[in-house]
């Protein structure tokens, strides 16, 4: 009759847990669902950002570079325009007072 006693106490046949709904079980079965969709669609993003962000960087470096190049054409065209401002060199003008 002990035993009996036992065998109706809820928490004898869940190891020392109780029991839960099945309506329980299967909102609680959704949720891990939802969350795990929700962790593959964080993903998917984060791998699409990633991608993003190393175009980005490999298009700033191509940019750095680039510009890096048109700086020194523009230093070039700046000496050359100094040099016409300046007027043509007396050492290479040819002498004109004879």
């Amino acid at each position: 009759m002990h035993r009996l006693a036992l065998d109706a106490d809820p928490a004898s046949r869940s190891n020392g847990r109780f029991p839960r709904a099945a309506s329980e079980i299967a909102r609680l079965n959704a949720e891990v669902a939802r969350l795990q969709a929700l962790c593959r669609r964080q993903a998917t993003a984060l791998e699409r950002l990633t991608a993003i962000l190393r175009r980005m960087r490999r298009g700033a470096l191509a940019l750095r570079d680039q510009n890096g190049e048109l700086a020194g054409q523009v230093e070039r065209v700046r000496l050359i325009n100094a040099r016409e401002a300046a007027g043509p060199s007396t050492s290479n003008a040819p002498d004109d007072s004879a």
